[in-house]
C-alpha cells in the first residue's frame, strides 16, 4: 500500500504514514482505505517510482530544518564550551586569586570568593554545552529523544543574547511548527528501522 500525501510504500496494518506522518484511515481494522498505489513512472537510474525515491516537500523541508538545527547546536555547544574553559581556567588562575589587583594606578581589594563563584559558572556551563551537543548529535542522529532534549536546550539558551536568543526561537519555531512532532517521530523511526 501507499500513502496519499508521500507515495511511499507502507505496511497494510499502518495507522500512520511512517514517511511524512499522515493519519490513514484503514489500515488493519478493514475501514475504507485511504491509500492507492501510486503510479508513476521509475526515477531516473532507479527500478522504484518516482513517489517513493522523490520524498515529499513537507518531508524534505523538515529534515532540512532538523539537519540544520543539529549543526548550529553543535557549532553553539562548541562555543559555550570553549567559555566554560575559560572561566574555568580564569578561576583557578585568574587575578582574584591575589588579594589586591592593579586596576589602573590604585590598588583595589578582591573578595575571595569571586574564585568560587567563576569557577561555579564554568562548571555550569560546561553541562550547558553538554546539553547542546547532545541536542546536535541527537538531531543529526535523528535520536527519539533529540526534539525533547533540543527545546530544553533552546528554553535554557533563549536569555543568551544575540546568537543564543535567535538559535532558541529558531529551534522553538521548528519544534512547534505545524505536524513537527509526527514527522520528527516519522524521521526518527526510518533512521532507526522501527517502522
Amino acid at each position: 500500500m501507499y500513502c496519499n500525501q508521500c507515495g511511499q510504500q507502507i505496511a497494510p496494518e499502518a495507522k500512520v504514514c511512517t514517511f511524512c506522518g499522515r493519519q490513514v484511515a484503514g489500515g488493519a481494522s478493514g475501514e475504507q482505505p485511504a491509500l492507492h498505489p501510486v503510479a508513476a513512472a521509475p526515477a531516473p537510474g532507479t527500478g522504484y517510482p518516482a513517489a517513493a525515491y522523490y520524498p515529499s516537500r513537507s518531508q524534505t523541508r523538515v529534515a532540512r530544518h532538523f539537519k540544520t538545527l543539529g549543526v548550529l547546536w553543535l557549532i553553539y555547544a562548541a562555543l559555550s564550551f570553549g567559555e566554560s574553559v575559560f572561566l574555568l581556567t580564569m578561576g583557578h588562575w585568574g587575578p582574584w586569586n591575589w588579594p589586591m589587583m592593579h586596576m589602573g594606578p590604585n590598588l583595589i581589594w578582591v573578595p575571595g570568593w569571586m574564585n568560587g563563584m567563576v569557577r561555579i559558572g564554568g562548571f555550569i556551563g560546561l553541562f550547558v554545552s553538554a546539553l547542546r551537543a547532545a541536542a546536535g548529535v541527537g538531531l543529526l542522529e535523528r535520536a527519539s529523544w533529540a526534539r525533547i532534549v533540543s527545546i530544553v536546550a533552546a528554553i535554557v539558551t533563549l536569555p543568551r543574547l544575540l546568537l543564543g536568543t535567535l538559535l532558541g526561537i529558531y529551534t522553538l519555531v521548528v519544534m512547534f511548527s505545524d505536524n513537527a512532532e509526527q514527522q520528527w517521530a516519522a524521521l526518527s523511526q526510518r533512521s532507526t528501522g522501527t517502522i
